[in-house]
Order: C-alpha cells, then sequence, then structure tokens
C-alpha cells in the first residue's frame, strides 16, 4: 500500500486546475498497472464500474468480459448488486509511465479490482458464481468499438434494455429516440450530452433550460465557481505552508509488494521468491483440510516465477509483520492469472485456505510520525536504496544506514552509469532526512529496511531526492 500524504492531495489539485490529465500507455501487463486505494461503490455494467479515488466520484472500465454461456442478464445484475456492497478496494489502473493513472474523457481503466471485504478480486467474484467468461486480453481503450460503445452509452442502454431496468429507452411505448437528445438527463454512466445553443436574438426553444454559461461572457466565471477557486486556493496554501515534519502519514494493517514468485511448499512456506528486490522467506495459508499431496509438482511449475503482488501483514505496531523469521502473507495475487490465492485453490478443485489469524497482526490503520534527522548523503547503492551517515543518530537509528526510498518517477535508462554519475554530484552533500518512525518509538521498517519519507538537499537549493532523480533522469518521455 503506497503511504498517503496531504501533499500529494495539494499537487494533484494543483495539476487539476492546470488542466493537466493522465495520458497514455500500453496493453496489459504487471508494470503497466498501478495500485490504487478507493471505495467501490456499485456496477453499472458488469464491464463498468463506479467508484470513489482521492474523494472523486470515478467510473473504471474494465477489460471486455466474453460470457461463454447462456447469461440471464437480470440474475447477474442481482447477484452483482446483492453480492457486492460498497466497500474498500484496490483498482489496478493502467498508468501512463509516470505514475498519472490513464483517461479518456471520464473514464479510468482497470486490470482489475480488489475487493477487501470479500478478500477476492472481482473477476474472482463473477467465477465463485459459476459464470464461465473469456477476458479480453486488450484494454479497454486499445479496443476501439467497444471503447466507443462504453462512452457513448449504448452499451450501457442495451444492458438496461436486457435487465428491464427502470428509464424510457426500454419502456412501454417508448421510441428508443430520448437517449440522443441532448436536452435528456444523462443515464448513469453515460457522458452527459451538452445542451443545445439558444439562438441569438430571441428566446430559443422554450423547453431548454437556460444555465449561466449561456449569458455570461466568454472566460467569466460565474460566482459559484469563483467561491469554489477560492477556496480551494486558499486550502492549497494553507497546506503549502505547513512544515512537512507535521504531515500525516497512515498506514493500512495490510500492504502491496511487487515481486515474483517461489518455490511453494505443502506447508504454505515459500522458498526464494522476490520481493522488492529481496529474497524473504514467506508463507501462505493452505488450503484446509486438502490431503498432503495436494500440492502436485505441476502445481508448483504452475506458479513458480509468476509476477505476484504480495500482500504482506503488519503488524499493530506499523512494521511489516514478521514470525522467527517468516513474513506470513495475508494473500497473494497472481497477476498474469488475475488470481488470488484461493481464486487459485478453487480453479484447482481445492477448498480455500482459513481466513487469517496471525497473533500481533494490525486490524486498523496505524499513525506513522515523522522525524527529521541531520546527516551526511553518502550515494544510492540502487534507485531505492541510499546510504546515510548520520552524526548524532537518534534512538533506533545506526551511525550509517541503508534507507528505503521512494521510486524514480523517470526510467533511469543504464542503472549503474545513471548511479555513478548521481554519486558522482552529490556524494558528501549534507542531507535532512524524513524518516517515519512507528508509535512505539522505533523506525518503521519495511522486509527489515528503514523508509526515508523524504531527503532534501539543503546545499542544492532544497531539492528533494526525487527531484534531482528526475531532473539528471532527463527529459521525460513522449506518449507511447
Amino acid at each position: 500500500m503506497r503511504i498517503s500524504c496531504l501533499a500529494l492531495v495539494a499537487v494533484v489539485t494543483l495539476l487539476t486546475l492546470a488542466g493537466l490529465g493522465p495520458s497514455t500507455m500500453p496493453a496489459a501487463r504487471a508494470a503497466d498497472t498501478m495500485m490504487q486505494d478507493g471505495i467501490w461503490i456499485m456496477n453499472t455494467t458488469s464491464d463498468v464500474v463506479q467508484a470513489e479515488i482521492d474523494k472523486k466520484s470515478e467510473t473504471i472500465c474494465l477489460p471486455r468480459i466474453e460470457f461463454t454461456q447462456e447469461v440471464d442478464p437480470a440474475e447477474l445484475q442481482k447477484a452483482l448488486k446483492d453480492g457486492i456492497k460498497r466497500q474498500g478496494a484496490i483498482f489496478h489502473l493502467y498508468h501512463d509511465g509516470l505514475g498519472r493513472p490513464k483517461r479518456i474523457g471520464n473514464l479510468l481503466f482497470s486490470q482489475d479490482v480488489y475487493l477487501k471485504d470479500l478478500k477476492m478480486t472481482y473477476i474472482g467474484y463473477l467465477r465463485s458464481l459459476g459464470y464461465k467468461f473469456k477476458i479480453s486480453k486488450t484494454p479497454a481503450f486499445e479496443d476501439p468499438a467497444y471503447l466507443r460503445n462504453v462512452q457513448s452509452g449504448a452499451y450501457l442502454a442495451e444492458k438496461r434494455q436486457q435487465t428491464g431496468a427502470a428509464g424510457t429507452a426500454g419502456g412501454p411505448g417508448s421510441t428508443g429516440t430520448d437517449a440522443g437528445r441532448p436536452d435528456q438527463p444523462a443515464r448513469p454512466g453515460q457522458p452527459a450530452q451538452p445542451l443545445r445553443p439558444i439562438p441569438s436574438g430571441g428566446s430559443g426553444d422554450p423547453n431548454l433550460t437556460r444555465t449561466s454559461w449561456d449569458v455570461m461572457p466568454a472566460g467569466v466565471l460565474p460566482p459559484g465557481v469563483r467561491k469554489t477557486k477560492k477556496e480551494l486556493d486558499e486550502k492549497i496554501r494553507e497546506i503549502k505552508n505547513r512544515p512537512y515534519q507535521k504531515e500525516i502519514i497512515q498506514v493500512d494493517p495490510v500492504r502491496w509488494a511487487s515481486g515474483r514468485m517461489g518455490r511453494l511448499a505443502a506447508d504454505g512456506t515459500i522458498i526464494g521468491a522476490v520481493v522488492e528486490g529481496q529474497r524473504p522467506l514467506l508463507r501462505l495459508r493452505p488450503p484446509a483440510g486438502a490431503p498432503p499431496d495436494w500440492l502436485t509438482p505441476a502445481r508448483i511449475d504452475a506458479l513458480a516465477s509468476q509476477p505476484c503482488e504480495f500482500i504482506l501483514h503488519r503488524s499493530a505496531a506499523g512494521r511489516d509483520l514478521v514470525q522467527q523469521g517468516v513474513y506470513p502473507l495475508a494473500d497473494i495475487y497472481f497477476v498474469d492469472l488475475g488470481l488470488t490465492w484461493n481464486d487459485w485453490l478453487t480453479s484447482e478443485g481445492l477448498p480455500p485456505a482459513p481466513e487469517p489469524a496471525e497473533p500481533g497482526m494490525a486490524t486498523a490503520p496505524i499513525r506513522l510520525a515523522v522525524k527529521v534527522v541531520d546527516g551526511t548523503w553518502k550515494g544510492l547503492k540502487a534507485p531505492v536504496l541510499a546510504e546515510v551517515a548520520f552524526p548524532a543518530a537518534p534512538s533506533g537509528v545506526l551511525p550509517t544506514e541503508l534507507l528505503r526510498t521512494a521510486s524514480p518517477e523517470r526510467p533511469l535508462g543504464d542503472v549503474k552509469t545513471f548511479l555513478a554519475r548521481f554519486n558522482a554530484a552529490t556524494v558528501g552533500q549534507p542531507v535532512s532526512v524524513s524518516m517515519l518512525f512507528c508509535p512505539d518509538g522505533r523506525p518503521y521498517l519495511e522486509l527489515g529496511q528503514k523508509r526515508a519519507q523524504r531527503v532534501l538537499f539543503p546545499k542544492l537549493n532544497n531539492k528533494t531526492l526525487a527531484i534531482l532523480l528526475q531532473e539528471m533522469a532527463g527529459p521525460s518521455p513522449g506518449p507511447r
């Protein structure tokens, strides 16, 4: 899980006011998706989801789902409505390579959605209902016909007609032409149609509604918009003036970590997995009541080296939960298969694993503290690993530490060459490191490594490590 802070909200708001939107990205691969916390509100259809992300309502389009059996649309819609209530979710959004979600019009695009209350993905839930279907490997934004239908609302209207939902499009006596009239309200999930222009010099069609935009000169903001803009400006000014030591940082009871699957043992132990550049010993919950020989060599080989998202428990203190050197997993998501652990067990005809009940695991979000520690920069050892010396190290911090930092926003090219060039320009510089500390007063750890929220270089024009990496990585690549 990512660590949230109010400063990020300010940056996103500034970009929104400036009219800068997310851009493009290629086909469905794990590297082209980003995990985004949000709230699942409801399905519009089996392919379109209404959600709340960063306190904004969003319409999220999934890849085309092609059922390979006869499906009663009304029954499917009822099963989705009754089975998936409003809940926290993690959306696997396609991005543009710079950490910004892909957006076309009012649509975001997701490879899949992990539902926190159900502890399974949306695709896994559909399978659990017994439906048989294929998922298009082409993202929705690369399927012009599918995207056109979703954007125009024709796909949604067709679904509503099939399910007999309320509305004039499929109702008795309807001509079905209202959907194309610009003076009709937009249906849920359908982009709003603009009002027809009112003829100059007359009152226009009496059935049309005049708005402030119809009578105000171009470039003039209505009072309501001016008020909103003023409130936003004040909020941004307040956030920018707040010292970064005062950021409110909170982490969830679990966190996601990218990597590759290792070799699975029958007791659930995973050996040789690569997680965030490290090889920790992991443990999954084996299927309940399965025979001792449930894990066949074929199943081991099928999972080995799969790209994964490992879902790690956090302890009540906020660090990764570790028990006698082993990290118990809350779950695992196999990216290429699109399955969670229980989804995969079910697909293999095995009973699901029992619910996690690890001693000492967190059950609610944990708030972390930020302490600024002055030190001397000794260089980057890897794109996300920095060495810093602390002459006056606080409790729990060594005189020389290897700190985990945020990932660079741009590709670094040849990493070895870049690190040599970057370190030559920065080694020996004084730095102020914002380190994260848990409620028990000890440093926050991820897989045993301490985490730096920010590294500031006072003598390099007060630039942060993220800014320096961005500047030295070169110009931003164009759309792919």
